[in-house]
């Protein structure tokens, strides 16, 4: 697996509208474990089935079947995060 010359599996977002690009640039390696670092333990993923998953194991599982089945990822205008406190959106 290669990752970008402007990420890796370690950095960490430093402020929320950096997510988007890690995100991004893990994707499109299929680097599971790059994209799962960038949520919080206790995290929800909304799902396109309507469901979601919570925590890492079942955010891990969904971009694992995620990633086997589709590999391109493309970069669009990223909106400014929504931050109440320590809460973003």
């Amino acid at each position: 697996m290669t990752e970008s010359p402007r990420t890796s599996t370690n950095e960490a977002a430093a402020i929320p509208e950096d997510l988007g690009r890690l995100f991004i640039a893990r994707a499109r390696v299929g680097d599971v474990e790059g994209v799962v670092a960038l949520y919080e333990s206790g995290a929800v993923l909304a799902l396109p089935d309507g469901g979601t998953a919570v925590g890492i194991d079942a955010i891990r599982a969904a971009y694992t079947r995620l990633f086997a089945v589709r590999s391109e990822f493309s970069i669009v205008e990223q909106r400014p995060a929504l931050i109440a406190g320590d809460l973003v959106l």
